[in-house]
């Protein structure tokens, strides 16, 4: 299911009910009432002009897991997306339920066939196992060198079935990144180097908007199929919508950062820059490598896939907890819980 989906939305309102009761049960500080507050009233602004639950879905997660401890709720997670996932595609690359083939066609006779392994689009099967090796890296810190090599043999074995160039290469690039990031001699001077990084999503977000463009005009990649369609969505988005405050529905393209400001509005597309610059500061200023590589790496994949602004997805969004919640912080960071005075 996606966020749009019917029972997805219906689920949404439940974890709706389930937040009131914790809001009502949990001590708040008046910043975080206010913030709180205001960004479930985005989520569900959202909701009613793009028909979409994903900002909503998100913002009760963000809000929900005040004052818990994140390293446990990412190794629940964990181990629960990947044992359906590997159910999941089990049972498709079986036969037991619909693999669900598409048919890329190349160029001329040439064509692909992929198997979206009962995820609905390829992409997204991809996508999902990249989520699934986030939450591993963020549960556990092991940086043993065949682990690793494991982690990339099933990758490329899932790559086998999905032909997603985009979701294999990405995923690559995150097993590959975490490594280096926990190898003791280069930590240091990786994240002395990475401090230039830590606007990649003020730069992307601003070229985002140029790129499609310049890769139509200036390069002219019509003649290679699958690649120039995928430029063109964006070219479309641009030239035949409006931004909006806060979105609108039908808008597809596989531009991230094009999809979050025309689909869930320019606030949210805003929000999501800012708050990933301010997280990414954070994890510099503390040496958390592998939650730097990790939106280091989102950020990279939001600009090809528009699955980033839902916590479905893009589990980093829960991370936002931290700038948020100040005994979230304290207790993912130092692993200490802060009792605030000023609660309401």
């Amino acid at each position: 299911m996606t966020s749009a989906d019917r029972p997805m939305r219906i689920l949404t309102w439940i974890g709706i009910t389930f937040l009131a009761l914790k809001m009502i049960i949990e001590k708040w500080s008046r910043k975080e009432l206010l913030v709180s507050i205001a960004l479930l009233m985005l989520g569900l602004l959202v909701y009613l002009y793009s028909h979409d639950a994903a900002i909503l879905l998100t913002a009760i997660v963000i809000c929900g897991v005040k004052s818990i401890s994140l390293h446990e709720f990412f190794k629940y997670s964990f181990w629960i997306k990947l044992i359906l996932f590997v159910l999941y595609t089990s049972l498709a690359i079986y036969g037991v339920i619909d693999s669900e083939s598409i048919v890329r066609y190349d160029s001329g006779s040439i064509h692909t066939i992929r198997y979206a392994l009962g995820y609905g689009h390829p992409n997204a099967t991809h996508y999902t196992l990249f989520s699934i090796y986030v939450l591993f890296f963020l549960s556990y810190s092991i940086n043993k060198i065949w682990l690793f090599l494991l982690l990339e043999l099933y990758n490329l074995y899932i790559f086998g079935y999905t032909d997603s160039r985009t979701g294999f290469i990405m995923t690559s690039f995150l097993i590959l990144l975490i490594y280096i990031y926990r190898n003791k001699y280069l930590e240091g001077f990786l994240m002395r180097v990475s401090r230039v990084f830590s606007y990649i999503y003020i730069i992307f977000a601003l070229i985002s908007l140029l790129i499609p463009w310049l890769i139509r005009y200036l390069l002219g990649l019509k003649k290679y199929g699958t690649m120039y369609s995928r430029f063109a969505t964006g070219v479309r988005v641009i030239q035949n919508s409006d931004l909006r405050l806060f979105g609108q529905p039908n808008i597809k393209t596989d531009f991230g950062y094009i999809y979050i400001g025309y689909a869930y509005g320019v606030v949210v597309f805003v929000l999501f820059v800012i708050v990933n610059t301010f997280l990414m500061r954070l994890f510099i200023s503390n040496n958390l490598t592998t939650e730097f590589g990790v939106l280091l790496s989102y950020s990279i994949y939001t600009l090809m896939e528009s699955y980033s602004a839902s916590v479905l997805m893009n589990i980093s969004l829960i991370l936002i907890a931290l700038l948020i919640f100040e005994s979230t912080r304290q207790l993912y960071i130092y692993g200490a819980r802060l009792d605030d005075d000023n609660t309401c």
